[in-house]
């Protein structure tokens, strides 16, 4: 269906009007909304030159989205209010508020109360969904720009669902009874303790995602949120989570399975592990993103996939990673090196990295620079069964590379000759 949407889109400007008449399909109204919800911001306007319907449906769409561009502030907050005033007339309801505004500068502090008043006033049309964006100018360092403080209506919310912040900060107690998806990202966190209070209160969420949140009550503004068994409370719906510049302590993996019983993805980046052992019987899908760990093992009998990813310096970070998984699993590996020269401790760290996973289906992608055969040669001592391999090397390097490991499909980069 979203596929003829586009030929009509493209193919519009060639029909007269006439026959574009005679070809549209009278669909109701909601159904127009479910279609342009799937396509992007761009695309779904577009379709506002299908036909009237399809234009009078853009204008009651019950996603609004409200983005600052490169508009003015005065022009932007002309817009946003009477694009508000027109739903609130017409009786509209708001499912999903999408605002994206630059963060209040010094000289310009109307941003905030601007941000609040449309905020509050979509909550008030039914909106249970809000995704609120908040950036700063690249010219002005982060820490002379003041924060947006996300108003009570928004913390104390009963009917609200998702809820996704970034460039903001929270400040009060936090009890959205009903939230089944929350995503901080650069958010601020006024007192130590308020993740811990959000995790406790929010009990019903499924998706949780912190990236690059600061707790500020020290007044250190680097510092990076310090994750525990303490400030993450038990959340027995929550099936993904995703950790993202965050510095992860042993007690937050301690009873992992009894805390998150119902956990079934579980993604780290750019993250710093102790030495841990994790045990899930939930977890289905892992993924690490140049974690810095010394020693992981996993206990996770249902795992399906694990996808691991790093460079030089992080690959040689990983002292041991032991999975015990019943079924048959996937491991997808991936190395980025192509801005570094590769001696042979760092192949002898991807090959007992691949030895440790052989009883996996093992996935494998090297994007390496430059190096010599005789590295290669040295390091690796008894090949690695590799399912599927992608490399992207020098030409000799490469073809060492793929005589060293048995490949069932292999995949040649750019670089590499058949």
């Amino acid at each position: 269906m979203l596929g003829w949407i586009r030929i009509i889109l493209l193919e519009k400007s060639s029909l007269d009007m006439e026959k574009c008449k005679r070809m549209e399909i009278r669909l109701p109204e909601a159904m127009i909304h479910l279609i342009q919800s799937f396509l992007s911001e761009e695309e779904a306007a577009r379709t506002t030159l299908i036909s009237k319907s399809w234009y009078n449906a853009w204008l009651t769409r019950p996603v609004l989205v409200l983005r600052h561009f490169h508009r003015r502030s005065a022009e932007f907050s002309e817009f946003a209010v009477k694009t508000l005033r027109r739903y609130q007339d017409s009786n509209l309801k708001i499912e999903s508020l999408r605002l994206k505004m630059p963060r209040c500068t010094i000289t310009d502090c109307t941003v905030e109360p601007l941000a609040r008043r449309l905020i509050v006033d979509a909550m008030k049309m039914g909106a249970t969904d809000l995704n609120l964006e908040f950036i700063p100018p690249t010219f002005v360092p982060t820490m002379w720009m003041p924060t947006i403080v996300m108003p009570q209506e928004v913390l104390g919310s009963e009917t609200l669902l998702r809820l996704s912040l970034c460039g903001c900060e929270i400040d009060g107690n936090v009890n959205c009874s009903m939230l089944k998806s929350l995503s901080l990202d650069r958010v601020h966190l006024k007192s130590a303790d308020l993740l811990e209070s959000i995790t406790s209160c929010c009990n019903s969420i499924e998706e949780l995602s912190l990236s690059n949140s600061y707790d500020i009550s020290n007044n250190i503004s680097n510092y990076r949120t310090l994750l525990s068994g303490k400030n993450i409370h038990e959340l027995h719906k929550l099936k993904r989570l995703y950790l993202e510049m965050v510095i992860v302590c042993n007690s937050f993996f301690d009873n992992l399975e009894s805390r998150f019983p119902c956990l079934e993805d579980m993604s780290l980046v750019l993250c710093s592990c102790p030495p841990t052992l994790l045990t899930s019987s939930s977890l289905k899908r892992i993924s690490m993103v140049q974690c810095l760990a010394s020693r992981i093992e996993f206990e996770v009998p249902n795992l399906a996939i694990f996808s691991y990813s790093a460079d030089k310096h992080v690959l040689s970070s990983i002292i041991s990673i032991s999975i015990k998984a019943r079924d048959e699993w996937e491991s997808h590996i991936s190395m980025e090196c192509h801005h570094f020269r590769i001696s042979s401790s760092w192949y002898r760290d991807l090959h007992k990295l691949l030895t440790q996973l052989s009883s996996s289906r093992i996935n494998l992608a090297i994007n390496i620079g430059s190096g010599s055969v005789s590295d290669i040669l040295g390091a690796v001592a008894k090949p690695v069964a590799v399912e599927n391999l992608r490399v992207e090397a020098e030409y000799v390097v490469g073809r060492i590379i793929r005589c060293l490991y048995r490949y069932m499909s292999p995949q040649v980069g750019n670089s590499l000759l058949a």
